[in-house]
């Protein structure tokens, strides 16, 4: 079965789909192993999803393992700035603060605990536009200076 879906031809959002699946069901079916330790040291990270109130500044967070990120381009020069807007928080208005017994403004972000030591980020490079309906695809252009290996 495997095999069938590595050589069956597939997009890349197929295959990362594809892979996504695999690496849950191993952590499933290996849970408690040597292997499941492996795999999650190599291929898990720690997210942190966090909601700060900005009167008294106390947050409210979880954290939540992940496998890949996925990030925007569009108006974006480099990977390092499509990670920074990827991370830069949001405000949002009129939050209740379970600390303050008031609404007030919050800032709700994300913070990457820790990272694997192998880190799939998909490129948001397709958009919809709104005044043709069709999918078009945003130019990247990869610069040799980096040291970042992109596959």
């Amino acid at each position: 079965v495997l095999a069938e879906l590595f050589f069956t031809p597939m997009n890349k959002k197929q295959k990362q789909e594809c892979m996504s699946v695999i690496m849950e069901h191993l952590s499933v079916t290996t849970a408690g192993s040597p292997l499941a330790e492996y795999l999650a040291s190599k291929h898990q990270g720690v997210a942190e999803d966090y909601l700060e109130c900005c009167n008294c500044h106390k947050p409210r967070a979880r954290q939540e393992p992940f496998r890949e990120i996925s990030v925007g381009v569009k108006e974006m020069e480099t990977l390092e700035n499509a990670l920074a807007h990827y991370l830069q928080p949001e405000t949002l208005d009129g939050v209740e603060c379970p600390h303050c017994d008031a609404r007030h403004t919050h800032l709700k972000g994300l913070r990457l605990r820790s990272l694997p030591y192998i880190l799939p980020i998909q490129l948001k490079r397709f958009e919809l536009s709104f005044e043709t309906f069709m999918v078009r695809a945003l130019l990247l252009v990869a610069k040799q200076d980096t040291d970042i290996v992109l596959i």
